[in-house]
């Protein structure tokens, strides 16, 4: 009887013990935060700067997809985009160098790594909305070609106010262009305006053979800034309702 006594003392001593040993977070201390989903604010050092760190959490933005907006007074105020990679990473769509992040304690690092730049530090804030709000409001232009579909007319290019859109080559495998890959065109705001709004020049130059032998000739058409909606919008190169060449709806 003492030995079923003993046993039963021992594993009650075993139940305790194993419950009072910690395999999570103590309410003392502070759960590493995430890098992604959040937005951060520079803690302010020496420059004064102000910065607001966006990571992922961006409407209509990939979930990796980084907005930086360096506040007014800064040397370089704006707003500036990146991808972060899966080594948290920030790779800037703008000429920057690459920034390396990671978690001290509850801070996030933002280390260049070059140019004799010190890290700087940041911590969860929210975003002020001095840059625009945190969503995608760019408009991006992604154009097809098929050229099986264009019969003897080669297509030479495509622009928007002068500027070439870059051209996917459409076939069975390939049926639509996409946003990626610098296959698009960011549309700047338009430069031309009238009683209906601010508006774009679209152009499709091409060549072929008439009567009279080659030529070449370009078709123009005006679109609207509200044709288009933000993010990407992709269209083809085809015979348009004013029966030119210019963008068709897919």
């Amino acid at each position: 009887m003492r030995k079923i006594v003993s046993s039963l003392t021992l594993l009650a001593m075993m139940l305790f013990f194993n419950s009072c040993l910690d395999f999570g977070t103590s309410e003392d201390e502070e759960e590493t935060p995430e890098i992604e989903g959040k937005v951060w604010v520079r803690i302010i050092g020496a420059s004064g700067d102000k910065t607001e760190l966006a990571i992922g959490g961006i409407d209509g933005e990939p979930a990796n997809r980084v907005y930086m907006c360096e506040l007014k007074g800064s040397t370089v105020a704006g707003l500036y985009k990146g991808i972060l990679t899966s080594d948290n990473m920030i790779d800037w769509d703008d000429n920057i160098p690459n920034t390396y992040l990671r978690i001290k304690g509850s801070e996030l690092e933002f280390d260049y790594r070059c140019c004799g730049a010190l890290p700087t530090y940041y911590k969860q804030g929210v975003w002020t909305g001095e840059c625009g709000p945190l969503k995608n409001t760019t408009i991006q232009l992604a154009v097809g070609l098929n050229n099986s579909e264009m019969g003897n007319v080669t297509i030479k290019n495509v622009s928007v106010d002068g500027k070439p859109v870059p051209l996917t080559l459409l076939n069975s495998v390939t049926t639509a262009p996409d946003c990626s890959s610098n296959s698009f065109l960011t549309l700047p705001k338009p430069t031309k305006s009238n009683q209906n709004g601010g508006y774009y020049t679209v152009s499709v130059t091409y060549s072929a053979v008439g009567i009279s032998g080659p030529y070449t000739a370009t078709d123009s058409e005006t679109w609207y800034e509200y044709y288009f909606k933000t993010g990407c919008n992709k269209y083809k190169v085809g015979i348009n309702g004013m029966n030119k060449f210019g963008l068709v709806p897919l």
